[in-house]
């Protein structure tokens, strides 16, 4: 009887079915999650179409449907103005902004992307709400300007950007979750670049933590060939 707590769980369950390639699923969880908003807080229809969008955008970027994630992302655009509360402006502007990188970045143009990605802030910590914490962490995967570097053949500017990925750092209160393929690009990144100890140590992080993942993923696979032929070079 929480319809709350199955509102949020749906929220979340959208997310993770869409980043294992269960499409179909997703988007039922996220159009369940926009009925609860829509039938509790009518009033709102605005910040919930946004919230839909943004949450629908996800689904069709990670089904590799550019054209389904740019009509979402024109959406957001159109209501953006319409918002009134600073907190509503602040998330879903950082969420347009990712989006627009991303597109851009999908579309082949890296130097697009990077002065779009380069305007992100990234947002403090929203406390220990399940909510809250479920949204922050969307999407899973926050490294567009990291990738938008390493396509234009910046590596050291896209090492730099995945170290700051994955510190966490006492000056700030950015709190993300530190995805498992962080390590696993920038492996990839570090031995483009020639450091293969660097690049080995990455791999054997991401294996350890991702020891564990579905089939569907081919990074794991991908990491260890390249591992062993790191570590036959060695010898």
């Amino acid at each position: 009887g929480q319809k709350f707590i199955i509102a949020s769980v749906d929220q979340i369950s959208g997310v993770i079915y869409a980043e294992a390639g269960r499409f179909d699923d997703a988007r039922r969880s996220v159009r369940l999650f926009l009925e609860y908003n829509e039938l509790t807080s009518p009033g709102q229809r605005n910040v919930w179409t946004v919230l839909d969008a943004t949450l629908q955008f996800l689904v069709e970027m990670t089904a590799g449907n550019l054209k389904g994630a740019r009509a979402q992302f024109e959406i957001i655009k159109s209501l953006l103005p319409t918002l009134t509360e600073r907190a509503d402006v602040e998330i879903y502007t950082f969420y347009y902004q990712l989006q627009e990188a991303e597109i851009a970045l999908a579309g082949g143009t890296p130097d697009e992307a990077i002065i779009a990605a380069e305007r992100l802030k990234l947002k403090d910590f929203p406390g220990m709400n399940t909510r809250n914490i479920g949204f922050y962490n969307t999407p899973f995967i926050k490294d567009v300007l990291a990738r938008a570097y390493w396509k234009k053949g910046e590596l050291d500017k896209a090492i730099a950007e995945y170290r700051k990925l994955m510190i966490v750092d006492p000056r700030n209160r950015y709190r993300y979750l530190i995805h498992p393929l962080y390590h696993y690009r920038l492996g990839r990144i570090l031995q483009e670049k020639g450091d293969k100890a660097g690049a080995a140590a990455e791999y054997r992080k991401f294996l350890e933590i991702w020891k564990g993942a579905d089939k569907i993923y081919p990074e794991p696979a991908d990491a260890r060939t390249r591992l062993a032929a790191l570590d036959s070079r060695s010898r």
